[in-house]
């Protein structure tokens, strides 16, 4: 019922009369499953093929250009070579855009009937499957739905936005390609996160990576008023919540959890830092930090959740903490793969979702135990597996100071952050960190 014949006619018929409109039609991203009408897919199907091999379309070379046998009978059923001699005896038609869009709208329309029609079904069949399973399917559904609607592959010819491109960087000469995490020499040498990124940070256990991943956090939609998704795999809410409002308070997380701040302290006076709570509370209320605890996570439940929170809420970046093996993903369909292959597995699913949607993601990752203690960082200090360092754009490694290191800097800095490996830009770069744990902060020195 919802299929429009005419305009499915008219894009067969000009096909046949034009091969300007088969460019047009693939240009437009027309594919042989938006036909309704089956003999229609099958006849440009076919109009694809020959056009692919440059051989000459007309009526009878496209009618025998069908070798399925089930094809050719669809095509039969429709009137055969005489339908297709027919439409190529149609006049030419103008504003083909408006014909192409007709038949992919009326596909979408299809499909969405279809798939309210499985949900429907589902619901009514499946008293397996309790409310959270169905609303988790119809979701992800929907969310394809969406996404296959406004995908663009466009081609783009090389050179068509210098212009605009260089001029935008003469107007702002300083300004970094990619989002800036607040650290600014980080920032300067890294030239930002950008789109496709996928960045990783590896240390030792608590030594603060996801206190880095934190701060950074902190300064992108915070400072930067920009929105993020944070998906944690190993703390709650309401501890996250804590750690975010000491960072933004300056108030000792200790102070916070127990409800110290009410009272006069080493850290300040109890009036005062009621205040600072409440202005940290308003700030990070009126901020776009959106957190999900997920410590059974999939790929295809982080990869459905992260381009949910796009389309609703237009996030910039995701923070993925951390990578690591759980027991769902033991126990995946990819039982064969040895635990590093896993891993892999799943980190080269987040590097091609940084790609498909244009954002940078963020994750941290445990350093290989073997190397613990060491102020030596190369690829064998990578934990879980070396493939993490392939698909990483920015892979840096963080430690605490040496005893000696920490009597030299005479407690202006702590730690030692290294950008060790990176695709595009200067590596082996060292920048020394003030790490105060009492208020969960991170500055570059």
């Amino acid at each position: 019922m919802i299929v429009n014949p005419a305009s499915e006619r008219v894009l067969i018929a000009n096909c046949l009369n034009n091969p300007d409109t088969i460019i047009e039609c693939e240009s437009e991203g027309l594919l042989p499953k938006h036909f309704a009408i089956k003999a229609n897919e099958v006849l440009y199907m076919g109009i694809i093929y020959l056009f692919s091999k440059n051989v000459k379309i007309d009526a009878l070379s496209l009618y025998n250009v069908i070798k399925d046998e089930k094809a050719k009978k669809i095509v039969d059923d429709f009137g055969g070579l005489e339908y297709i001699m027919l439409l190529q005896q149609s006049p030419r038609t103008e504003n083909i855009k408006m014909f192409i869009h007709d038949v992919i709208k009326y596909y979408l329309r299809r499909v969405i009937y279809n798939t309210c029609d499985n949900i429907q079904t589902r619901m009514m069949s499946d008293n397996k499957s309790d409310t959270d399973e169905i609303l988790g399917y119809t979701n992800q559904e929907v969310t394809n739905i969406i996404l296959e609607h406004t995908k663009a592959d466009e081609v783009y010819k090389m050179g068509d936005k210098v212009s605009e491109r260089l001029q935008q960087r003469v107007e702002h000469p300083n300004e970094l390609p990619g989002i800036e995490v607040g650290w600014a020499k980080y920032d300067r040498v890294t030239k930002g996160a950008k789109p496709g990124d996928f960045i990783v940070v590896c240390a030792e256990s608590k030594t603060g990576k996801s206190v880095t991943l934190l701060n950074w956090a902190k300064h992108i939609t915070i400072n930067n008023k920009l929105p993020i998704l944070w998906i944690d795999t190993e703390q709650g809410e309401e501890e996250q919540e804590l750690r975010l409002l000491s960072v933004l308070s300056q108030i000792p997380e200790d102070e916070i959890d127990m409800g110290l701040f009410t009272i006069d302290t080493m850290y300040g006076e109890a009036t005062d830092k009621i205040k600072r709570l409440q202005e940290a509370q308003k700030i990070m209320k009126e901020s776009e930090f959106y957190f999900v605890y997920m410590p059974d996570f999939t790929l295809e439940k982080v990869t459905a959740l992260t381009r949910k929170f796009q389309l609703k809420y237009g996030i910039v970046a995701l923070f993925f903490d951390y990578l690591k093996l759980n027991s769902t993903m033991g126990a995946s369909t990819k039982g064969d793969l040895r635990s590093d292959e896993k891993l892999t597995f799943f980190a080269s699913g987040l590097k091609e979702m940084a790609g498909i949607l244009h954002i940078p993601i963020f994750t941290a990752n445990n350093e290989n135990r073997t190397n613990w203690g060491s102020t030596e960082k190369d690829a064998r200090s990578i934990g879980g597996s070396l493939g993490i360092l392939q698909l990483a754009t920015k892979l840096c490694f963080l430690r605490n100071f040496s005893d000696e290191e920490l009597a030299m800097h005479s407690g202006k800095a702590n730690q030692k952050f290294l950008i060790k490996y990176q695709r595009h830009g200067q590596s082996d770069v060292e920048i020394d960190i003030l790490f105060d744990k009492i208020r969960i902060t991170q500055k570059e020195v």
